[in-house]
């Protein structure tokens, strides 16, 4: 019975590192395509 709510709360955290790891991946892409000039490059002076 335990071994069913260890697998539980395994399933629930590996979803929520997914979560946090997809907002994050979203806010960068955002943030790089932000910065991008208009030939395309990234510009790293913001």
């Amino acid at each position: 019975m335990m071994k069913k709510y260890i697998n539980i709360a395994v399933l629930s955290f590996t979803m929520l590192i997914s979560l946090m790891n997809a907002q994050t991946a979203e806010s960068m892409s955002v943030h790089i395509l932000g910065t991008t000039n208009v030939n395309g490059e990234t510009d790293p002076c913001g």
